[in-house]
């Protein structure tokens, strides 16, 4: 398996993996986050990019994609288009409706699977719950608060395109 990219959420998801026991090659692109991934984890990172690694590596069998919003496109496009059949994409996985029809399209065509990092649908508690509602015999009403908060969301400096 690859983990795609050094940054943050990569840091996540490789402390995941590694509790998981499940051996990974980490792939980056700049020599600064590398470092301190390879410093924090123990672990050599291969720099120089997706593109790079995949001609001269044969693709994984499964990759988490973990980079900067403006590349998980074309970053999940090049890994299915290079094998790849397994990929958890982190959300949102595209900054468009145009590049995840693209994305579906591309998946069907390599018999791929693409999962996007919901996270939550996948906590223990979520499972609990749904365990709790299925012995009840079904959802008869919901209430529902959404944490987030839009107005700093959209406040964040985002890539143009």
């Amino acid at each position: 398996m690859w983990l795609i990219g050094t940054g943050n959420m990569a840091f996540h998801y490789a402390n995941v993996i590694r509790y998981l026991e499940t051996n990974f090659i980490t792939i980056g692109r700049g020599e600064a986050n590398a470092a301190k991934f390879e410093q924090h984890f123990g672990l050599p990172v291969i720099t120089g990019g997706l593109a790079m690694a995949l001609e001269q590596k044969e693709a994984p069998e499964s990759a988490i994609v973990a980079v900067s919003v403006d590349g998980l496109f074309s970053a999940t496009k090049s890994l299915i288009e290079a094998g790849t059949k397994r990929l958890l994409v982190e959300k949102p996985c595209s900054i468009s409706l145009e590049e995840l029809i693209q994305l579906r399209e591309i998946e069907a065509a390599h018999d791929a699977s693409i999962f996007v990092a919901y996270n939550r649908r996948f906590y223990a508690g979520t499972k609990r719950a749904q365990d709790i509602i299925a012995e009840d015999g079904g959802v008869t009403s919901m209430h529902m608060e959404i944490s987030e908060r839009g107005f700093q969301i959209a406040a964040l400096e985002q890539p143009h395109h």
